[in-house]
């Protein structure tokens, strides 16, 4: 019995007298000089020594086969090499990236936790995200693989602001052979060409870039003023509807805790907004308020929320700010938005007060002469 080793060698000679004998190995992995390891093929030979001449019969090759697929003995002479160790080809291990961003590939996102499991459901890498960690690393082996997304239980996806996104569920399976990714599922190549209302992963080189972060809601600050914008105005009635693609109105919008028509009260309405075209509406052509009755000009207004939750008034009876002039002809609407909370404080200014009209006649002192030429100053 004899143990191969890189000090002992891995050749032996033995002095046998007349007679058969059997040749088998132990064990299940040797490793050659630089530590390759090998599986060992179960082979057992019989043969026979007799007046210095080994015969093997059948049982041994005389040449080496390198197509073999089973264990073998090779015989020259009295030496005889076992033939069955099968080298173990370790797979190259991939370096997979994987990031988050919001919808658009741009936002980051905390709070989002992105694991990628094997074929076994065995979690190979993962990570929640936060302000300054958006993504992980992985070594992979050849097989096959999902990536896969949801929220942090208990707490809000958001992104640097604080803003609240909603997660567009997505999975991604993707092989790996040779070392190289050569299939995915449910990917495109660039940001731009993810679907803004689906979500979607950008695949490029060994990089997943999970982009299903929408943002969920903006909040709309609602409010009526005259047309100088300088009054509010009371019991105006307001009715936002969602807009049809042709841009005409379509059902009325369901606000949670909002009545809808709004009838105006001297203070801004709150509510929130999902990504959408809308219409608001002002019905009626006179308003009374505080006593005084305003005539309510044209002022039908569209506007946008889109997936970042920027507002956009798409008609053009929009302006920048307020106008003091009370002579214009139609109303307006002044959007103004915070950059980081994206609050819109959209103000809808269409109530004309109306005038009086004052006669001024001059006379003389008894009040029965009209007087001709005479400069009157009115401020």
């Amino acid at each position: 019995e004899a143990v191969s080793s890189k000090d002992a060698g891995s050749v032996f000679e033995l002095s046998l007298p007349n007679g058969k004998y059997v040749l088998k190995e132990t064990g299940t992995t040797v490793v050659d000089k630089d530590n390759n390891e090998y599986d060992v093929i179960k082979t057992t030979l019989t043969f026979e020594v007799n007046n210095g001449v080994v015969t093997t019969g059948d049982d041994a090759k005389s040449t080496y086969d390198s197509n073999a697929t089973a264990g073998y003995f090779y015989q020259k002479g009295t030496t005889i090499e076992i033939c069955d160790a099968k080298k173990v080809v370790v797979p190259d291990k991939l370096t997979v990236k994987v990031d988050k961003t919001a919808v658009t590939g741009e936002a980051v996102i905390e709070n989002a936790h992105l694991k990628i499991v094997d074929s076994n459901n065995v979690v190979k890498g993962e990570v929640t995200t936060t302000k300054t960690k958006t993504s992980f690393e992985v070594e992979l082996e050849d097989g096959t693989y999902t990536l896969t997304e949801e929220p942090v239980d208990g707490k809000d996806i958001v992104d640097a602001q604080g803003n609240k996104y909603n997660v567009i569920p997505s999975a991604v399976t993707f092989t790996i052979e040779n070392g190289q990714i050569t299939s995915t599922t449910n990917t495109v190549d660039s940001k731009d060409k993810v679907d803004q209302d689906n979500g979607g992963v950008v695949y490029s080189g060994t990089t997943f870039t999970v982009c299903d972060a929408q943002y969920s809601k903006v909040y709309i600050h609602l409010s009526k003023k005259d047309i100088t914008g300088a009054n509010e105005v009371k019991d105006a009635v307001i009715t936002l509807y969602n807009a049809k693609s042709d841009g005409t109105k379509g059902d009325k919008v369901q606000i949670s805790g909002v009545d809808n028509p709004w009838t105006s009260n001297g203070s801004t309405l709150s509510f929130q907004l999902e990504k959408g075209n809308y219409i608001l509406e002002e019905s009626g052509d006179e308003v009374v308020s505080n006593n005084i009755k305003y005539k309510v000009l044209s002022s039908t207004v569209n506007f946008t929320v889109d997936e970042n939750g920027k507002v956009t008034v798409t008609s053009n009876n929009t302006k920048p700010d307020f106008v003091s002039d009370s002579t214009l002809a139609d109303g307006y609407a002044v959007l103004k938005q915070d950059k980081d909370s994206l609050d819109a404080y959209l103000t809808i200014c269409d109530a004309i007060k109306p005038k009086t009209v004052v006669t001024i006649n001059k006379k003389d002192v008894t009040g029965k002469e009209e007087l001709e030429g005479a400069t009157l100053t009115l401020t």
